[in-house]
């Protein structure tokens, strides 16, 4: 007997197709009727579909008829989807998958009879009637792990990273933080052209005290001459501890914005990270043994780190 499963699809009656070559399997009986199969498929009966043995290489092969046949199945299933009317569940559906979806199908035998039967899937989550993200589509099997729980783990966690997302643009863009480094331009821009401007004054009157003293030997002179590269020099100072301190001040301030940003796409980058490994720990993948194994430790294994959206991938 079929398992009890709502994600099996039978292929209808294909009496007219390709006789088994010898690899494939025979397929003379009906299907036992079984509530799991889909409820809207054709009873399978007198099915002939070639199966051959065993997974083909993914990257070179020349699809198994069985494969095509299970693909044009689930599209003519879409195609029935798109004309049902807007705003019902599986028009909805449809809508996500024609945007641009990943889809796959997995054709075997069950054991003992030899029936044909094949699974669906497809990549990520769709949106629904009620325009909430799922990954609970009718004919299609589940995700290894479920993302789209509002009230699960995952949804909680993504939650705060968002809302630190919306507090890092929030603050970014504020009025404070843009005035704040316009200002900062400015005062270094203003400091830049008023200590030039000083220093090309003390160029120009040294010039003028070295002529001056070479034609004068007035030793009162020779003094206020003194005195005002003294004063000059001063000046040039004051400016520049004066322009320190203002920049300083800005700088400080906006220093402290810039480091409650970092602080928080530290704290954004490491709850990422710590998410993405536990949707790895928690997404558990089966072997035909039955054995179990989370992705995590798959790739731990050969001290590797699984690439993001490993696991979501229905092809």
């Amino acid at each position: 007997m079929i398992p009890d499963n709502p994600y099996f699809w039978r292929f209808p009656d294909t009496a007219e197709s390709h006789e088994s070559s010898s690899e494939a399997a025979d397929l003379h009986q009906p299907a036992p009727e079984t509530a799991g199969l889909r409820e809207d498929n054709p009873p399978a009966v007198e099915c002939r579909i070639p199966l051959h043995h065993g997974f083909t290489n993914p990257f070179r092969y020349i699809p198994d008829e069985s494969v095509m046949r299970a693909g044009e199945l689930v599209i003519e299933r879409l195609t029935e989807w798109s004309s049902m009317p807007d705003g019902t569940h599986k028009r909805e559906v449809e809508r996500s998958f024609a945007e641009g979806k990943m889809l796959g199908v997995l054709v075997c035998a069950v054991p003992g009879n030899e029936q044909v039967i094949f699974i669906a899937g497809f990549s990520g989550s769709v949106k629904g009637a009620d325009g909430l993200a799922t990954s609970s589509v009718d004919g299609f099997v589940p995700p290894i792990i479920d993302l789209t729980c509002p009230d699960g783990y995952f949804k909680k966690e993504e939650a705060v990273i968002s809302e630190l997302n919306k507090k890092i643009t929030d603050i970014s863009s504020s009025e404070k933080y843009i005035t704040l480094k316009a200002e900062l331009i400015d005062a270094e821009r203003k400091r830049d052209v008023e200590i030039e401007r000083l220093q090309s004054e003390i160029r120009l009157a040294r010039m003028q005290r070295d002529e001056i003293r070479s034609e004068i030997d007035d030793p009162a002179k020779l003094e206020l001459l003194i005195k005002e590269s003294q004063f000059q020099k001063a000046e040039l100072k004051r400016a520049k501890d004066r322009w320190k301190s203002t920049i300083a001040s800005i700088s400080q301030e906006l220093a402290s914005i810039e480091d409650s940003i970092k602080h928080m796409k530290a704290l954004r980058s490491s709850k990422s990270d710590a998410l993405q490994k536990w949707i790895f720990e928690n997404a558990i993948v089966y072997n035909g043994k039955g054995e179990s194994l989370s992705i995590w430790n798959v790739f731990a294994k050969d001290g590797l780190i699984p690439p993001g959206g490993t696991g979501d991938c229905a092809a």
